[in-house]
Parts: structure tokens; C-alpha cells; sequence
């Protein structure tokens, strides 16, 4: 089975199609009736939101909120409070999914993660195939760690591939690039 949601190294394939087996199984139950204003995921209510309200809407917002001047301090709380709002319904997302999913296994929970990402429209992940190096020899560690690269899909609107405001991106090719390189 070829994976449509997350990116990962050959040898992880096998236990990310497990999880992507269960998190499709899940959102497969997606429903939405406007009569009763209800969107639904396994008996869970869910909202659609659109993702510039949440990013480029909201620190224009913000900016305009903390007045002229302050633009820099507005950016950081606007990045703060949705750095901290993301992080609280990711928790609570995932462990309402590891319940209701009867994910036990750590490697199924942590597995579930990115594509449970993906189906929510939060993120797509590619996990690196690079492995923490021991330092007295250069191989890897018993214990090595995978390197996870998250690219955003709600907190930073792209066009183009490119981001739309430079300022509210985190990512170091944005950061890094010239003034001309965003729209």
C-alpha cells in the first residue's frame, strides 16, 4: 500500500500504513448536516474554518488591534497565541483519537499523529530518513531519533508554494529569502 498522507523512510513504511489504515477508518465517517449546523467524525462535532482566519487574517487583526508602531509585538503574540491554541487542541485531539481508536501501542499513537495531521488539514509531515549520529563514531545510536519535518497547513497560508506574508512564516527557506521571493 503506497501512502497518501505522511512522507517516511522505506523501512517505516509498513507501520505508518497501519496508522494511516486506522485514521482513514476513522474520517471516513465524516459527515456534515447545515440543518442541525453539525459536522461530524466519529460522533464527534468538528468546525470548518477557513484557514486564512487563522493565519494572515488573524495577524492583520492582531496588528491592527495593537496599533501602529507595535507591529513586531503583535506578531509575536499573534504567533504566541496560536502556537499555544494549536498545541492545546493537538493534545486534546490526540488523546481523545488514541481513546476512541484504543491506541495503547506507542508506536501506533505517535504513528497516527502525522496523518491524523493530515486528514484534519493541519499538516503534512515527512519524517527524515537521517538519524541522530553517535558522536565518538559516527553511527547511529541505539536509540537514534528520526527527524520530523512538519509543513504547515492551517497556520501558514502558501501560494504558489511560496508564503504569502514573509513575517508570519517560520520556515527557514521563507525566512531566508529575499523580499522578492514573497507575494
Amino acid at each position: 500500500m503506497a501512502l497518501k498522507t505522511v512522507d517516511v523512510p522505506k523501512d517505516l513504511e509498513h507501520i505508518f500504513a497501519q496508522a494511516e489504515r486506522v485514521v482513514s477508518s476513522y474520517f471516513a465517517g465524516l459527515s456534515r448536516d447545515p440543518s442541525r449546523a453539525a459536522i461530524e467524525v466519529g460522533g464527534e462535532r468538528y468546525i470548518l474554518v477557513r484557514a486564512a482566519s487563522l493565519s494572515i487574517e488573524f495577524f492583520a487583526l492582531v496588528r491592527r488591534l495593537f496599533g501602529a508602531g507595535q507591529e513586531a509585538e503583535a506578531d509575536e503574540f499573534a504567533r504566541n497565541i496560536l502556537f499555544d491554541l494549536a498545541h492545546a487542541i493537538g493534545k486534546s485531539d490526540a488523546e481523545s483519537f488514541h481513546e476512541k481508536m484504543d491506541l495503547k501501542d506507542p508506536i501506533a499513537r505517535l504513528s497516527a499523529g502525522p496523518i491524523h495531521f493530515a486528514h484534519s488539514g493541519w499538516a503534512s509531515v515527512k519524517i527524515s530518513p537521517r538519524r541522530q549520529l553517535d558522536a565518538r563514531g559516527g553511527q547511529p545510536c541505539e536509540q537514534s531519533r528520526r527527524f520530523f519535518r512538519i509543513h504547515p497547513g492551517i497556520l501558514v497560508e502558501r501560494s504558489g508554494g511560496r508564503c504569502r506574508r514573509r513575517r508570519q512564516c517560520r520556515r527557514r527557506r521563507c525566512r531566508d529569502a529575499s523580499q522578492t521571493a514573497h507575494q
